[in-house]
């Protein structure tokens, strides 16, 4: 990492502490701020590489910057800054420092469980509602923040679903988390295979687990089915996301209405709603103040620039009248000395007349 020093950190003004992940054309690491060291952020590189496997990388790259552009929610993850370098391409993320939800599994809690899977349903509506499925959803790429939130990150699978539908013809995913229907059908709805990678997601919560190392056997509904000691709301939600007919698998709205419906989610959902309309209203404020204040300044630009040109074409009308007078003047003295030094000059009757008047 040593050839970004002088590169993505001096743009950036961050130092590099240590590698997260060291792959062939991508590379993440974290940094801290060069003015504020305890202020840690995360560094995301992809090399720029003409092969057919730099292509792909830069694809997924460039999908997650586009997408993470255009996403603003406390459930989502942000980028703070992003750049193009000769070699490669980069951008900073916050840091978070409780990991991922894979190594949250073995202490998992059913209190934390429920809050994390309402959050889980609050970010994933807010993506599906903007049109964008993530198509990679699992425990290794959702993230906890120090107040114990959850946050969705890397989105270089992503889609962006198309106005006439929610189809799409790729496989994406992770092995464990990728949907049936990808496997057997040439078209499928890319919004179905994330609430599918959800319910996985939920699966490893409940039974505080990690799918990939674990490898069961037995389908997931299967070892639902067989755990007798299962709530009901829990076996409900397990069967209604791991449904393998897309068709009648529920949608997040769906299964944000189900738990509503449940005493023990229908609380976490209330006082969600408060804080993501307190999160709204001061979002909103702040846009609305920048461009009040882009509106003022306009304004008053405008009001600065006509009152400057109005004052410019008074001068000039005044300096046309004052030369005018001016030269009426000239010509008047002119005249009434040329007049007055020829003893032959006398007044006829129309000057007579034209002085009297």
């Amino acid at each position: 990492m040593r050839e970004y020093r002088g590169g993505i950190c001096e743009v950036f003004g961050v130092d590099i502490e240590h590698v997260l992940q060291n792959e062939k054309l991508k590379k993440i690491a974290q940094v801290k701020n060069r003015q504020d060291p305890n202020i840690k952020r995360v560094l995301k590189v992809c090399y720029k590489d003409e092969t057919e496997e730099g292509n792909v990388a830069a694809s997924h790259f460039l999908t997650e910057v586009v997408l993470l552009a255009g996403l603003k929610h406390p459930f989502i993850m942000s980028m703070e800054a992003v750049g193009s370098f000769p070699k490669y391409f980069g951008f900073v993320m916050p840091f978070y420092e409780q990991g991922t939800l894979t190594m949250a599994l073995p202490m998992m809690t059913h209190e934390l469980r429920d809050e994390w899977l309402v959050q889980l349903c609050c970010g994933i509506k807010f993506l599906h509602d903007r049109g964008v499925a993530h198509r990679d959803l699992k425990t290794d790429n959702i993230l906890l923040t120090s107040k114990n939130n959850v946050v969705i990150a890397d989105f270089g699978l992503g889609n962006y679903a198309s106005s006439t539908g929610h189809l799409v013809t790729t496989i994406k995913g992770t092995y464990m988390y990728i949907s049936p229907e990808q496997w057997i059908s040439q078209k499928f709805d890319c919004f179905k295979c994330d609430l599918y990678a959800l319910g996985v997601v939920y699966w490893c919560m409940f039974y505080k687990t990690n799918v990939i190392e674990l490898q069961p056997k037995d389908p997931l509904l299967t070892i639902v089915s067989q755990t007798f000691n299962d709530p009901a709301i829990d076996r409900e939600i397990l069967f209604c996301l791991l449904e393998e007919d897309p068709a009648k698998r529920f949608s997040v709205l769906s299964l944000i209405n189900l738990l509503s419906d449940s005493e023990r989610f229908d609380h976490r959902i209330k006082l969600l709603r408060v804080a993501l309309r307190n999160y709204d209203n001061e979002n909103t404020t702040d846009e609305k103040t920048i461009d009040e204040d882009k509106a003022m300044v306009k304004g008053s630009l405008s009001d600065f620039i006509w009152k400057l040109a109005a004052t410019f074409v008074a001068v000039i009308v005044l300096g046309v009248i004052v030369i005018a007078v001016w030269d009426l003047k000239s010509l008047n003295r002119m005249y009434n000395t040329f007049h007055s030094s020829s003893p032959e000059s006398k007044p006829n009757q129309e000057d007579v007349i034209a002085s009297e008047v």
